[in-house]
């Protein structure tokens, strides 16, 4: 027994507890200069900066002749058509909610996501600001099955945040945009055919999908895996709030139109 009453036994304990904890001290120290960070301007200018004014380059049509081809098809045509008032409404809604996030159309109309895996496709495609900095990436196209049922009327949406590191955004901002999307381009009925789990429906599906890939996002942010995580969504349905949306604002202008002619 030494001088402080402790056995050898004692004394390696508390040594290897001691290293231990500078080891676990360390590693928390490495995490931490691993989290995705921006400079303090950069990050006051994102959070507390003025929305920009957005100038849409958009495309004139679906194919930059105008001309069908594999991946873009009738229906593709018809979807890309349908879609014109998309951003507009979404920049709309949040102006009037005085929110910092704006879509501003891209004139390429090729998709670059992961439905070109699948194949050549073309549609609709979006710079996502977050007040003065692009954040990310929106497409949006025909659903696959369209090319088969004319009636089918769905879409592909993919939504990627990866201009600034997702987490330096807050929380409520980021699920607040990709539910406002889903809710423009699911369904809140159940689908004819039951192929989503538990009886859910399109939306519900879609904010599942929402909330699994914000949680894999904190995960892969905080293990150390990824120094510059990205948040990557990709939703499938049949927009019925959207048309709904579409054809409210039709109406509107085919009322000032017919106002117009009549000198009101």
């Amino acid at each position: 027994m030494d001088l402080l009453g402790l056995t050898s036994d004692q004394v390696w304990l508390l040594v290897l507890g001691g290293v231990v904890l500078v080891l676990a001290y360390q590693v928390r120290g490495l995490r931490e200069a691993r989290k995705p960070r921006l400079k303090s301007k950069v990050l006051r200018e994102l959070r507390f900066g003025k929305p920009i004014e957005v100038k849409h380059d958009s495309p004139r049509s679906l194919t930059p002749d105008g001309q069908e081809r594999y991946g873009a098809d009738k229906h593709d045509f018809d979807c890309f058509h349908s879609l014109w008032y998309f951003a507009p409404w979404v920049n709309k809604l949040y102006s009037d909610l005085s929110e910092p996030i704006r879509l501003q159309e891209l004139r390429d109309t090729e998709i670059r996501g992961s439905r070109a895996d699948e194949g050549p496709a073309y549609g609709r495609r979006y710079d996502i600001y977050y007040n003065r900095y692009k954040i990310g990436l929106l497409e949006i196209c025909a659903g696959l099955g369209g090319a088969l049922d004319p009636a089918d009327k769905s879409v592909d949406v993919e939504i990627t945040i990866d201009g600034v590191p997702p987490t330096t955004l807050p929380y409520s901002a980021v699920y607040g945009f990709l539910s406002t999307v889903a809710s423009l381009v699911t369904s809140t009925q159940k689908p004819k055919y039951a192929h989503l789990p538990n009886g859910e429906t399109e939306y519900d599906h879609a904010l599942s999908t929402i909330r699994s890939a914000m949680t894999e996002l904190m995960w892969n942010t905080h293990s150390g895996d990824h120094e510059w995580a990205e948040l990557n969504v990709r939703l499938s349905g049949y927009p019925e709030y959207y048309y709904r949306v579409l054809q409210r604002r039709l109406q509107e202008v085919t009322q000032k139109a017919a106002a117009g002619a009549r000198g009101v």
